[in-house]
């Protein structure tokens, strides 16, 4: 999906290519296919040589996704997913006084999303 999100739109051999370990692009079909039937993407038609296409948007998807974690592996508290962050390094300091400063209404959008690692 980010893949699709980055490009817009990509073929099986494009999004094979920018895939970790360069799997098969009958793997890639198969995943693809799963996807579509899932309402995730769509593709052009075109037989064989299909471009495919996200149907959700990245931030819709995003937000589905982190509600089953939260709800899923941290009993429904967004603290104890952030607290787990930082334990594990993936939150600095500086990062959590970004966040600070957007929960206070003192940052835009745009700037909490800086350096996300």
């Amino acid at each position: 999906m980010a893949i699709l999100w980055e490009r817009g739109n990509a073929s099986v051999e494009e999004i094979r290519e920018r895939l970790v370990g360069v799997p098969s692009a009958s793997t890639v079909r198969t995943l693809l296919a799963i996807m579509a039937d899932r309402g995730l993407v769509a593709d052009d038609g075109k037989g064989y040589a299909k471009s495919y296409h996200p149907r959700i948007d990245q931030a819709e998807a995003q937000g589905s996704a982190l509600r089953r974690l939260i709800d899923g592996l941290f009993a429904g508290s967004a603290e104890a997913l952030l607290l787990r962050l930082v334990d594990e390094g993936k939150v600095d300091l500086e990062q959590l006084q970004r966040l600070q400063a957007r929960l206070r209404g003192e940052g835009s959008k745009q700037n909490g999303d800086a350096g996300r690692k």
